[in-house]
């Protein structure tokens, strides 16, 4: 009796639990802790917008539709609309604790299939947000990537670089490495001393490319997301020679590449300067953050910085001038020749019409003379 009576409290104790799962109450179908996925306007597939871990082992499509029975293509009459175009991306949570947008490049479609949801977890671990939109309607999906935690494997990420940076020859240039801490702060901790707990589990190298002027460092673009390859074994055999505070040459005062270091920071090199940019220096650099016990579990940016001529604005404004001299002087040599040519008619007339030497000057000779009867 007793078993039974048992028995009936942990059914009912399991059904109660669908039924807030399936209300949303629990958050979703991951772990009970999590908030609900929303949707606006969007049939997802598949519905619950949960993939699980052995579905992602297994390869799952997943696809959203606009409610109404719009798809990618849609009919006008007999022609057919060009397809729907859908922003994807991943979500995460920035060191401001705001939602950030991470697009997957070159997916545009509806559907998401299972490898391009294998390429946008990556090597991330924990339950990862993704997202569709179109328009006003969105829909976010919430894939199981490996465990049951709802952090992220690696806890920070470095903070990307503008494609390309700027500086003028000869002028010094100065840059730095920042990371986004995706790890929750300790209670009464501020942004920025976690920031500084979390580098000091962490080290950090430069790199730079050794070739000048060459774009082969960025692989062609393709539809799939670009992997990383900020391990040394990655490194080993490519371009990408590290950066050291280059020797000081007979008669400068600071080296030409300055290693910049923090004796707070056990020394490590979050940033360089570069001493009187030469052109030579016009290639790509970049920064790889590692996990000190995990050198595996890294992250990297790249950068590719551009130096301009000293003068490149004066030849601009030289070429300029130039074109206005050469205007005024065409103008003026036509305006005196057109001026030349009116003084050489005027001097073959007289005052009353009458040519020089007393020759009349053409039908009306005779204009002025009165006719008497």
């Amino acid at each position: 009796m007793q078993v039974k009576s048992t028995f009936l409290v942990v059914v009912s104790n399991v059904l109660f639990g669908i039924v807030l799962a399936r209300g949303g109450m629990l958050g979703d179908e991951t772990d009970g802790e999590l908030p609900p996925l929303k949707l606006k306007g969007v049939e997802r597939v598949p519905e619950e917008g949960v993939i699980t871990y052995a579905n992602l082992k297994e390869g799952t499509d997943i696809e959203c539709k606009l409610k109404g029975g719009a798809g990618d293509e849609s009919k006008n009459g007999k022609e057919t609309v060009k397809d729907l175009e859908w922003k994807w991306v991943r979500l995460e949570i920035d060191e401001d604790h705001e939602e950030e947008e991470i697009p997957l490049n070159g997916q545009v479609k509806s559907k998401l299939d299972a490898k391009a949801v294998k390429d946008a977890v990556g090597w991330l671990t924990g339950w990862i947000r993704l997202k569709c939109s179109s328009g006003d309607n969105f829909a976010e999906f919430r894939v199981d990537a490996g465990n049951k935690t709802k952090a992220p494997k690696l806890p920070f990420r470095v903070k990307a670089f503008d494609k390309s940076l700027i500086v003028v020859e000869k002028e010094d240039f100065t840059v730095f490495c920042e990371i986004v801490n995706r790890t929750r702060l300790v209670e009464g901790e501020t942004i920025e001393q976690g920031i500084k707990r979390l580098k000091n589990e962490l080290n950090v190298k430069w790199y730079r490319w050794s070739e000048a002027e060459d774009h082969s460092y960025a692989p062609p673009p393709t539809d799939e997301p670009a992997k990383h390859n900020c391990t040394e074994e990655a490194m080993e055999g490519s371009k990408w020679i590290e950066m050291k505070t280059s020797q000081l040459k007979q008669g400068d005062i600071d080296p030409h590449i300055k290693m910049i270091n923090n004796t707070d920071d056990e020394g490590k090199n979050w940033g360089f300067k570069l001493e009187d940019a030469l052109y030579d220096d016009r290639r790509a650099y970049k920064c790889v953050v590692y996990n000190k016990t995990q050198p595996q579990n890294c992250s990297e940016s790249v950068f590719f910085l551009r130096v301009k001529d000293k003068y490149a604005a004066l030849w601009p404004f030289i070429g300029i001038v130039a074109e206005v001299v050469v205007l005024c002087i065409v103008i003026f040599v036509c305006e005196h020749g057109k001026n030349s040519k009116e003084e050489f008619e005027d001097e073959g007339q007289n005052g009353n019409g009458v040519g020089i030497g007393g020759q009349g000057s053409g039908p009306g000779e005779n204009s002025n003379v009165r006719r008497r009867t």
